[in-house]
């Protein structure tokens, strides 16, 4: 099955707050529940870290993602 990226919504389901580190939110998609994405936002540095996950699996990027995505889906 071939997944198109700009179809994909996602919804914020989390929210972590790490103190004065870091504070960070947990999305899902809606369409393919099994990807989600964490954002981690540093309080000291203003960076901000995304990483995509499929079945709690971290994944490169969000193509790298739908591929594997793609592989578990029937």
């Amino acid at each position: 099955m071939k997944i198109d990226a700009s179809t994909l919504t996602v919804r914020q389901t989390e929210h972590y707050n790490g103190g004065k580190a870091f504070f960070a939110y947990g999305y899902t998609c809606v369409q393919y529940p099994a990807l989600t994405l964490f954002k981690r936002y540093d309080r000291k540095t203003k960076q901000v870290a995304s990483t995509w996950r499929v079945n709690g699996a971290d994944q490169a990027s969000l193509e790298s993602a739908i591929a594997v995505l793609e592989e578990v889906t029937p």
